[in-house]
């Protein structure tokens, strides 16, 4: 792992690139897709951590684009794409299956980005169609919804609002959807008709906040009414999410990124991506911090708001950008880049310690496990005659007992089913 240290006045920033212990699975016999055959394994194993694993994300022509992705009521990972018209449905394994997304009289729609609402459906954002708001199932059906001012939703965000419905960015207004069907819009109390890229996030004092890209500012909006109070920012926001501090954090174009309280007073910091990039794909982590990608480089970084560091990791697809990132349903972080792979940054390796072992019969070893938010694990031996293994204590420690001549294998395993192989000789 190489790691690049930042400071500036008080703050440090590191730049870590994991390329150490990466896994790019190879196709092999398994589920197709788009004249694809792969069924590639999410879950580490083998004999060293793995930071990264990774897979086509659907379709053969890489010059499609992933405007959103999210981890669906079913917990699996989906995705739009734009050019493709349609929406992806990615399971743990890396089989991926395609819904076309058309209405009317096979009207196309490109889609944006997308949430999960209350009832489990994806609300998806229209690029091309103004006037229209898509609805999905996780079955694949697929509908729109018209905007009563037929304002477009465009490059906007949307997200499940503290009432239950979802609430999204238009160009003109800030909207919500019931679970029913019925919109309602709020036109932003500046007048701004141009909001292509606004970003909305549910805050931590149960109001909804709203970016607006042109206009440098945030909105505090009223769920009840729609009623905004308006605060200026420092620079044009391109996302937005509430994180673990119970603060507002937004990434700019301007490589800065700035924290905001809900009594509106406004923090910057300078995220060092260079003036090449911009910050994108802005979502929380499982860990509460925000996490995202970067415009010109495939990359992903978060920031760790305790210690006021920024940490940076290189898939191993080196060209190219990351599209979009989200927080997967196996505690991962999920990144579909502008080559036509979908890149899992596994944040919470595997390991064991001692990787291999030698030693003579009669005596014993401790094995040591780490894992972070994992407490249980189970260890076999392939060959206990040679050597034996038990649970040690505490949990994370393991004791192996040479028992005879030879070699085998022991292998530890977590509850999901990653694994790592430590490999054992007796003389």
């Amino acid at each position: 792992m190489r790691k690049y240290l930042i400071c500036i006045a008080a703050s440090c920033f590191v730049l870590a690139g994991c390329s150490g212990h990466q896994a790019a699975p190879a196709p092999g016999a398994g589920n197709t897709q788009s004249g694809h055959a792969f069924k590639p394994d999410v879950v580490q194993n083998g004999n060293s951590p793995i930071f990264w694993t990774q897979f086509p994300w659907g379709d053969t022509n890489v010059a499609n684009q992933v405007n959103g992705i999210v981890t669906g009521s079913d917990k699996n990972v989906w995705y739009t794409d734009y050019n493709g018209h349609a929406l992806i449905k990615m399971q743990m394994t890396g089989h991926a299956t395609l819904f076309p997304l058309t209405f009317g009289t096979n009207t196309n729609f490109y889609p944006g980005n997308l949430t999960v609402g209350k009832d489990g459906k994806f609300y998806i954002g229209a690029y091309g169609n103004p006037g229209f708001l898509g609805v999905a199932t996780t079955s694949g059906s697929f509908s729109v919804k018209t905007i009563p001012s037929g304002d477009l939703s465009a490059a906007g965000r949307l997200t499940l609002g503290p009432d239950g419905n979802v609430w999204f960015t238009e160009q003109a207004h800030i909207a919500k959807i019931t679970t029913s069907g019925t919109i309602t819009e709020f036109a932003y109390a500046d007048g701004n008709v141009s909001n292509t890229y606004g970003a909305i996030a549910t805050g931590s004092d149960g109001d909804l906040w709203v970016t607006e890209y042109n206009d440098n500012v945030i909105d505090d909006v009223d769920p009840s009414d729609g009623s905004m109070t308006q605060y200026p920012l420092p620079c044009a926001p391109i996302g937005l999410v509430s994180a673990k501090d119970g603060n507002l954090w937004a990434p700019c174009n301007n490589n800065l990124l700035i924290r905001i309280t809900t009594s509106g007073t406004v923090t910057s910091v300078q995220n060092f991506f260079g003036t090449d990039g911009y910050p994108g794909g802005f979502t929380l982590g499982p860990d509460g911090n925000p996490w995202y990608t970067t415009s010109n480089h495939n990359m992903i970084a978060t920031f760790n708001i305790a210690k006021n560091q920024l940490n940076v990791f290189f898939p191993p697809t080196a060209q190219g950008n990351s599209y979009a990132l989200t927080a997967g349903p196996d505690g991962n972080m999920w990144a579909n880049d502008s080559l036509g792979k979908t890149d899992i940054y596994i944040i919470n390796p595997l390991g064991v310690s001692p990787s291999s072992v030698t030693f003579h019969v009669g005596n014993t070893q401790n094995l040591t496990v780490t894992e972070k938010g994992t407490t249980a694990w189970t260890a076999t031996s392939s060959n206990p005659g040679v050597a034996s293994v038990a649970q040690g204590s505490p949990s994370n420690k393991f004791v192996l007992t040479a028992n005879g001549l030879g070699n085998t294998t022991v292998t530890i395993k977590d509850a999901i089913g990653n694994s790592f192989a430590v490999k054992v000789k007796v003389d």
